[in-house]
């Protein structure tokens, strides 16, 4: 059903990309064309011999001689303006130019022609082949062509450095960017998603935004509206985006892009109805592309019925690797699989009295604590899963793996791996293997579309609502009849329970991201019973959600089971609630506490404007000015809602200065 990778042996590819990297760096050093040609008659046989192993002894000379043609007349000349430069074909009863002594046509007119490669090739591999500094220089004084740049940016941004993406495109973009047209869509996508990556605020791009918004040429006025509606769309501010969106369509009407992003807008905003009309309109406008953009017309047709399955499914199609096609449509065939019955080993320790202190799950993590353990069957498939998987596991609440997301980038010098997807569509039951279902979870979290709601992420939520059917489906090993009432616990140490725990929290992120709200929390809830000691940091997000609700009593009662947290919203969610319901007593004894160990945050809360501080690439630092930032920038306006608490926490600090 899918279309399998090319099979050509990955050593022939490896070879040619050495040949013309080579050859590439002849061509950069002005080597004459007598030069070049010398080289390829005698080198290519040795760099690319699979490519000539066709042909006698006697041939292979020649054809590496018209091999060096090829790649001649291709590559990009710097005394012709970094534009090719062909040599003229010889005549039928001129002396050969391979040096043989006969006629060309008594000669190599015989070879199998060689067909010249697009001098896009080459730019592929300028950036391997020719310094920063040089480029960038030649950049500045506008020798490469603009399509070349956009090449070589390409390859620094899937190279992750974006310092060099902007140092290539920021001089296209300098004023009114006159440079650029329609013919260059796609360029300021690349600047600004260098920007996000590299930039800890967003001032150059909104510079960069609203200048482009101005552009003479409506196409790149549209792709800047549309990163514009983009980008509210992340911020959250619905009305700003169809705005944006709006605008870019004025930009250019007829744009075809416009579709899709309009249909994210709706379907984010839960306006499904809406969405479906507006499938509907945009396959009657653009039927005329049909055949020009098959896939986008299908995919106009899907909405008409379903926007959001649609959109998901056009995301997981964005790349062309047919195994994460074959693994989605492997977890849709086998999601109405019945639910596989597990049983557990109880873990709880014996306790004496002096021990009853510590008779509390957040203190004792194996205080009813209970192991999953697969069925039989289950268990065989896992063992022969070890053997093939692609991936090993995140390392503690990592959401990635060792190796990142390397997975879904094969490179022209290594194969396909496809034992794994090859084993799961042999093995349907591999769907009830929790184990085995992490691992999935894990390859569709970090496919480079993973970050989308519209990606393949949004696929895998059956095997995210299996796992916790497993879970609330759990069996006493005695009695398999029945299912397990008790107030279990699953701690995160016990790592045979990390594979359940693990996609519970790709379910609570999935809702978090897609605004769940209601959702989310209820998983959350889930989520600290079975795991008290919540090494993920929810507790965080179920406090401030209790203080944004005014549930002040279940905020303190939350605050409690974890003493002396790092985390500043367990503490001064404690302070807040106390003081909302008037114990100024326990609120004075919780601000001292905290005081202790974050005492940024009480300083960042009381200021009516803070600048935000420099981030840590690393993560949150622990009492530095980040973390105050953050909390501040979420709980100041539940603060400032609980009258007076601003003015009391003020003058507590004053209190403790004297």
């Amino acid at each position: 059903m899918y279309d399998e990778p090319l099979d050509i042996d990955p050593n022939s590819i490896k070879q040619m990309r050495m040949m013309m990297i080579v050859a590439l760096r002849l061509i950069l050093d002005e080597k004459s064309l007598d030069e070049f040609l010398s080289w390829a008659k005698t080198s290519i046989p040795v760099l690319a011999p699979l490519m000539l192993e066709d042909y006698t002894a006697e041939e292979q000379p020649r054809m590496a001689y018209w091999i060096g043609v090829g790649l001649w007349n291709s590559a990009p000349q710097p005394g012709n303006h970094f534009k090719p430069q062909a040599i003229a074909k010889p005549s039928r009863n001129s002396a050969c130019p391979c040096g043989s002594g006969l006629k060309y046509k008594q000669c190599c007119s015989r070879l199998p022609t060689i067909e010249s490669l697009p001098t896009d090739v080459f730019w592929t591999l300028m950036h391997e082949v020719m310094p920063k500094k040089q480029i960038n220089l030649h950049i500045k004084n506008h020798q490469l062509p603009i399509n070349a740049i956009a090449i070589i940016a390409d390859q620094f941004s899937v190279a992750g450095d974006d310092v060099q993406v902007i140092k290539m495109l920021e001089p296209l973009f300098d004023g009114e960017a006159s440079r650029l047209n329609h013919k260059h869509s796609g360029l300021l996508d690349t600047l600004c998603d260098s920007y996000n990556a590299h930039y800890k605020t967003d001032k150059k791009k909104k510079d960069l935004l609203q200048r482009m918004c101005e552009h003479k040429d409506r196409s790149i006025r549209a792709e800047a509206w549309q990163r514009v509606s983009s980008w509210q769309l992340d911020l959250g501010d619905f009305p700003a985006a169809m705005d944006a969106l709006s605008k870019a369509m004025q930009a250019e009407p007829e744009n075809p892009s416009h579709s899709l992003l309009e249909l994210s807008l709706l379907v984010s905003s839960k306006q499904i109805e809406q969405a479906k009309q507006r499938a509907g309109f945009w396959r009657r406008k653009l039927k005329h592309l049909e055949f020009e953009l098959p896939e986008l017309i299908n995919t106009l047709e899907h909405a008409q019925t379903d926007p959001a399955g649609a959109l998901q499914l056009t995301m997981s199609q964005a790349d062309d690797d047919p195994r994460l096609l074959q693994l989605l449509e492997w977890i849709d065939d086998n999601a109405d699989l019945p639910i596989a019955e597990y049983t557990f080993e109880e873990m709880s320790p014996e306790l004496d009295e002096d021990e009853l202190e510590e008779n509390d799950a957040h203190l004792n993590p194996m205080l009813n604590a209970i192991c999953i353990l697969p069925p039989k069957p289950i268990s065989d498939i896992e063992q022969q899963w070890q053997a093939i998987k692609p991936i090993d596991k995140p390392f503690g609440t990592q959401h990635d793996p060792m190796g990142g997301d390397d997975i879904w980038y094969d490179t022209h010098t290594a194969p396909y791996d496809k034992d794994w997807i090859n084993f799961l569509q042999q093995t349907p039951q591999a769907i009830n293997s929790l184990d085995i279902m992490d691992d999935l979870a894990t390859l569709i979290y970090i496919h480079p579309n993973g970050d989308s709601i519209w990606g393949p992420l949004g696929k895998m939520q059956p095997l995210l609502d299996r796992s916790l059917a497993i879970i609330e489906q759990l069996k006493m090993p005695d009695t398999l009849n029945q299912p397990y009432t008790m107030p279990y616990t699953m701690p995160w140490v016990m790592p045979e329970n990390r594979p359940a725990l693990r996609l519970l929290v790709h379910n609570i992120n999935i809702a978090i991201n897609q605004d769940e709200h209601q959702q989310s929390i209820r998983l959350i809830k889930h989520y600290l019973r079975l795991n008290p000691q919540d090494n993920h940091g929810y507790r965080s997000l179920l406090i401030n959600h209790y203080l944004q609700h005014n549930d002040n009593h279940n905020a303190i009662a939350l605050a409690a089971n974890y003493p002396d947290d790092m985390l500043a919203e367990t503490g001064y969610g404690s302070v807040l609630a106390h003081y909302r319901l008037g114990d100024l007593e326990a609120a004075e004894q919780a601000l001292q506490q905290s005081l202790e160990h974050l005492p940024l945050i009480a300083q960042y809360l009381i200021k009516a404007r803070v600048a935000q501080p420099e981030l840590s690439d690393f993560g949150i630092r622990y009492g530095g000015e980040d973390q105050a930032w953050f909390y501040r920038d979420e709980m100041r306006d539940t603060w400032v809602q609980a009258k007076g608490s601003l003015g009391w926490l003020k003058k507590q600090l004053d209190e403790i200065k004297q």
